[in-house]
């Protein structure tokens, strides 16, 4: 494994890009604004997710099942912790075959 951690390239890499950034925002949902701890400017802000976390100012968006399905903000910390973990959940279960246990 720490062969193909060393190579930026592989799939094993992108997904741990990823889970990393699933695990910062939820600690610090809102980044880039507010407070967090010192960052190292070396950390790049690459990867799918805290791209778009980034380009939508950490704002989130979903379709709310009624009869108007209106595109709703979601906005309070709770919400934005859910949305996380269940989009972490799908991200991790691609290398990680045992469930997660939420402690929320």
């Amino acid at each position: 494994m720490a062969r193909e951690i060393r190579d930026l390239s592989t799939p094993e890499w992108a997904w741990g890009r990823e889970a990393f950034w699933y695990a910062f925002i939820a600690t610090y949902p809102n980044f880039p604004g507010g407070k967090w701890s010192f960052w190292d400017s070396s950390i790049s802000l690459e990867g799918q997710f805290i791209e778009e976390w980034v380009g939508s100012s950490g704002i989130f968006s979903t379709v709310i099942d009624d009869d108007d399905s209106k595109l709703a903000t979601v906005s309070t910390h709770t919400d934005t912790l859910d949305y996380i973990w269940t989009e972490f959940s799908r991200h991790i279960a691609l290398f990680y075959p045992h469930p997660l246990v939420s402690i929320l």
